[in-house]
């Protein structure tokens, strides 16, 4: 139980000494950077009017027209009628 106390004791330490290298050790104040400094912006210029144009009609579909069937060809020919399958015998 001891050795766990220590260890988190040693942890804790070694954070806030990490944050305080990380904040700074110098005991000046910070300057500050031009970065940071208020840049001024120009006004925002008017947006110019937009005409919306309705969009283009769709291309015509492209449709084959059907052939008839000839009337006087003969109906396709039946297939062939298969042997009959005997059932398996148990």
């Amino acid at each position: 139980m001891n050795r766990m106390v220590l260890v988190v004791a040693a942890v804790v330490c070694v954070a806030l000494l990490g944050g305080f290298a990380a904040l700074g050790l110098s005991a000046h104040a910070p300057v500050p950077q031009p970065v940071h400094r208020d840049i001024p912006l120009a006004a925002p210029q008017a947006a110019a009017p937009t005409v919306i144009a309705p969009p283009p009609p769709p291309p015509a579909p492209l449709v084959t027209p059907l052939v008839p069937a000839q009337p006087d060809a003969a109906p396709a020919a039946a297939p062939a009628a298969s042997a009959p399958v005997a059932a398996p015998a148990h």
